[in-house]
């Protein structure tokens, strides 16, 4: 069953993001949302990563990982969330 992105049981918060990564899977791809900080000093980031299935992200090549970063923010994360849903959902 593909993966509605417009239902509320997938919105994710930035709360749940300060302590965990968030994955999912729709139709032939893969993609995770999380905090990122390239280093002690830098701001945090909101990191998108979109793969294609069917293996994990640890099994996946890094040259068939796509990557893209949003601000930490409420805004970041709809637009980073709009991105996974026109990317991963498109086939819907």
């Amino acid at each position: 069953m593909a993966m509605d992105f417009d239902d509320d049981l997938y919105k994710l918060t930035l709360a749940y993001l300060k302590s965990e990564r968030y994955s999912g899977s729709n139709d032939g791809k893969r993609f995770f949302f999380e905090k990122y900080k390239e280093n002690e000093e830098a701001d945090p980031q909101l990191r998108v990563c979109i793969w294609p299935e069917p293996y994990g992200y640890d099994s996946t090549a890094e040259e068939l990982k796509s990557y893209t970063f949003y601000e930490f923010s409420q805004e970041g994360l709809d637009e980073a969330w709009n991105f996974v849903k026109a990317v991963v959902g498109k086939q819907q």
